[in-house]
C-alpha cells in the first residue's frame, strides 16, 4: 500500500494521512490478509477523533505489524501511542544497515536492542505473523517453522537482502487509488501488505541499493524486499574458506595453462 506523491498531494501531506489510512485499513481487512505491517512511526497525538478511527481500523486489522525505531545513541525506542499498540500482534524495527565504505544498504539488522528491550525487524515479524510460528535461535542462525535464516548471533543477526531486479517490481497500489476505487482491494486477499511512505520527497529513510543505479530505494520498499528474501529462502551468505582458497587455486592453474 503505497503512500505516493499522488496520494500526499489529496490528503495534505502525512499530517493528513491518518484518516485515509485508516479507511484503507479496513478495507484491506475485509480481504482477509494474512500479515499488515505498517511502515509509520505512529507516536504523535493528532486529532482524537481521528486517532479513534485509526485505532478502530488497527483493531480490525488481523497480524497487525506497526514500526517502531530507537531513539538517538539507541538511548530508548520511539514506539506507537498506547491505543495504537495495543492493537497490533508485534511490534518491528524500522532500522537499515548501510555499508560503511560506500552507504549502499545490502543486509538488514534483524534485532535491535534499546536498554535491554529488544525488536526483531518489521519484515522478520511479518514473515513469523504470515507463518503463524515462533523465532527459534541458535547462535548461528533463526529458525521460523523450518525456514532457516542465516544471521550469526556474533555477526548482529545481520542478513544481506537480496533484492528483486529492477525489471521485477513489488506490486503496489496507492492510497489514493485504493480509497478511490475499493474494488481494487481484491488484490490484497490472502497476501501480506507493507503500507508505507513511497514518495522519495517526504520519505527520509531512503538508501542506495546495489540496484540503485543513482535512484534510491525507501525503507518499506526495502523491509519489502528482505521479506521476500525471507519468505523465498533465497539468503546471500559468505563462502567457505576453502571453496576461496579452491578457486585462487584453479586461477593460478588457469593462468598456468595459458601460459
Amino acid at each position: 500500500l503505497a503512500i505516493d506523491d499522488p496520494s500526499l498531494n489529496a490528503y495534505g501531506g502525512l499530517s493528513g494521512l491518518r484518516k485515509p489510512l485508516a479507511e484503507a485499513l479496513q478495507l484491506i481487512a475485509t480481504a482477509s490478509p494474512k500479515t499488515v505491517a505498517v511502515d509509520l512511526i505512529l507516536a504523535d497525538k493528532l486529532d482524537p477523533a481521528v486517532d479513534a478511527q485509526l485505532e478502530q481500523a488497527l483493531h480490525a486489522t488481523r497480524n497487525l505489524v506497526l514500526a517502531c525505531q530507537l531513539l538517538p545513541k539507541g538511548s530508548a525506542w520511539e514506539d506507537p501511542l498506547p491505543l495504537f499498540r495495543a492493537q497490533a500482534a508485534a511490534l518491528g524495527h524500522v532500522h537499515a544497515e548501510p555499508d560503511t565504505l560506500d552507504s549502499v544498504s545490502r543486509s538488514l539488522p534483524l534485532e535491535k536492542v534499546a536498554r535491554h528491550d529488544r525488536r526483531w525487524a518489521l519484515a522478520l515479524e511479518a514473515y513469523r505473523l504470515s507463518r503463524g510460528a515462533q523465532i527459534l535461535e541458535s547462535p548461528g542462525d533463526l529458525d521460523i517453522a523450518g525456514r532457516l535464516i542465516p544471521a550469526t548471533q556474533a555477526g548482529g543477526r545481520l542478513m544481506r537482502i537480496r533484492y528483486a531486479p529492477r525489471s521485477v517490481t513489488i506490486p503496489q497500489i496507492s492510497l489514493k487509488e485504493l480509497n478511490t476505487d475499493p474494488s481494487r482491494v481484491s488484490l490484497f486477499a490472502g497476501k501480506v501488505v507493507f503500507a508505507g511512505v513511497t514518495s522519495q520527497n517526504v520519505a527520509k529513510d531512503w538508501v542506495f541499493t546495489p540496484y540503485s543505479s543513482g535512484e534510491p530505494m525507501v525503507g518499506v520498499e526495502i523491509h519489502a524486499n528482505a521479506f521476500e528474501t525471507i519468505a523465498q529462502g533465497l539468503f546471500l551468505t559468505d563462502a567457505p574458506p576453502l571453496l576461496v582458497v579452491l578457486f585462487s587455486l584453479m586461477l593460478v592453474a588457469a593462468i598456468g595453462l595459458t601460459y
